[in-house]
C-alpha cells in the first residue's frame, strides 16, 4: 500500500514536472519565435545642435527606420562607432545586398514614436530612410536584446536628431538705379519696372496680390524684388528717371529660394537723353497699360528754321503793304 502510494506520488510529481517544463518550453519557444520589440522615439531641437534628451525638444513625425542584421552572434563584441563609420556611405541598395535579414518600421507618429516587433537576436545597423530634408537623424547600432548596466532588458532607443532650418519658399534680389558715370555716380529715383517672365519669346507680367508686380527706385536709387517664387525673371522699364533714356532691353535676373543677403547689389544704368542741336530722338516706351507710348524730342535746328521762315514771310507782307500805300 505504501509502495503504491509512493509510486502514485512519484508519477504525479513527474507529470507535474513535465507539465511545468512543457509550459516553460512553450513560453521560451514563443518568445524566441516572436523575437524582441524595439520602440524608436525621435526628438529634434530647433537649432543645429545634436541632442540626446527628451526635455525641451520637438517630436519628429513621418520618419521611417530600417534595420540590417549585420551579425546574428549576440555575444560578438564590436566597436559600434566603427560599424557606423564603415557603413555611413553605403546606399540602401548596397546594404540590402550585403545583409538579407532586415526590418522596416512604420512612420513615426505625432509623438515621434514608432515600434518594430519580432526582431531576432543579433547586432543591427539602423538608419532613417524617409529622406526628410528638414530632419537629420544619426545612424546607430543596436544589439538585440538590449540590456542596461543592471542586466535588465531595454526596448526603447532615442537616436540623436536635429531639425534643420527650413529654406524660405520665396527669395529676393536687390538693385540700384544709376547714371552711366564711372567715377561720380548719380543715383536715380523714379524708375519703374514691370516684373515679367519670358515665355515663347513674349514677356508675361508677373502678378502679386492680384496685380501687376511693379517696383520703383527710391531716392537712393535702390529697389528690391521679393515675395515671388524662385525662377528666372526680367525687369522691363516702363518709366525712366527724368531726363534719362528708357532701357531698350529687359534686364534678366534670377530669384532663388533664399534671401539676397550679399552686400553686392545689381546696378542698372540709364543714359542721359541727347539734346544736341539738329538732332533728336524717338523713344518707344512700353506703357503700364500694356500699349506703348512715343515720346518725341523735337529737333532744335528745325524750330529755328520755322521761326525764320515765318518772320521772313511777315516782313515780305509788311513791305508789300507799305509799298501799296505809297503808290
Amino acid at each position: 500500500m505504501d509502495l503504491n502510494f509512493h509510486k502514485k506520488k512519484f508519477a504525479n510529481s513527474f507529470f507535474a514536472i513535465i507539465f511545468i517544463f512543457m509550459i516553460a518550453f512553450s513560453f521560451l519557444s514563443r518568445v524566441y519565435a516572436e523575437g524582441y520589440t524595439l520602440t524608436i522615439s525621435v526628438f529634434g531641437n530647433e537649432d543645429k545642435k545634436l541632442i540626446n534628451e527628451l526635455k525641451g525638444t520637438t517630436p519628429c513625425e513621418g520618419l521611417v527606420f530600417k534595420l540590417w542584421n549585420i551579425s546574428e552572434n549576440y555575444e560578438e563584441t564590436s566597436d559600434t562607432s566603427k560599424i557606423v563609420e564603415d557603413l555611413k556611405d553605403k546606399s540602401i541598395e548596397d546594404l540590402d545586398k550585403m545583409y538579407k535579414n532586415t526590418y522596416t518600421s512604420e512612420k513615426t507618429d505625432k509623438e515621434g514614436k514608432t515600434t518594430i516587433k519580432d526582431i531576432k537576436k543579433g547586432i543591427y545597423y539602423a538608419r532613417e530612410i524617409s529622406n526628410n530634408k528638414n530632419i537629420k537623424v544619426m545612424s546607430f547600432v543596436i544589439i538585440m536584446p538590449m540590456v542596461d548596466d543592471s542586466g535588465k532588458i531595454v526596448d526603447h532607443v532615442f537616436p540623436k536628431a536635429s531639425i534643420l532650418p527650413q529654406k524660405p519658399e520665396y527669395g529676393s534680389k536687390k538693385f540700384v538705379k544709376t547714371d552711366d558715370s564711372e567715377n561720380s555716380i548719380k543715383y536715380l529715383p523714379g524708375a519703374k519696372f514691370l516684373i515679367t517672365q519670358k515665355e515663347k519669346g513674349e514677356y508675361i507680367r508677373v502678378k502679386k496680390d492680384g496685380k501687376d508686380y511693379v517696383v520703383e527706385s527710391g531716392s537712393d536709387g535702390k529697389f528690391e524684388v521679393k515675395g515671388i517664387k524662385p525662377s528666372i525673371y526680367y525687369l522691363v522699364e516702363v518709366n525712366a528717371p527724368t531726363g534719362y533714356v528708357l532701357l531698350k532691353e529687359p534686364y534678366k535676373f534670377e530669384i532663388t529660394n533664399k534671401a539676397d543677403e550679399s552686400e553686392s547689389i545689381s546696378r542698372i544704368v540709364n543714359k542721359l537723353i541727347p539734346v544736341e542741336p539738329g538732332k533728336g530722338d524717338i523713344i518707344k516706351t512700353p506703357g503700364l497699360d500694356g500699349g506703348s507710348k512715343k515720346i518725341v524730342i523735337p529737333k532744335t535746328g528745325d524750330v529755328q528754321i520755322y521761326l525764320f521762315s515765318i518772320a521772313g514771310i511777315a516782313m515780305m507782307l509788311m513791305g508789300t503793304y507799305v509799298y501799296r500805300i505809297k503808290e
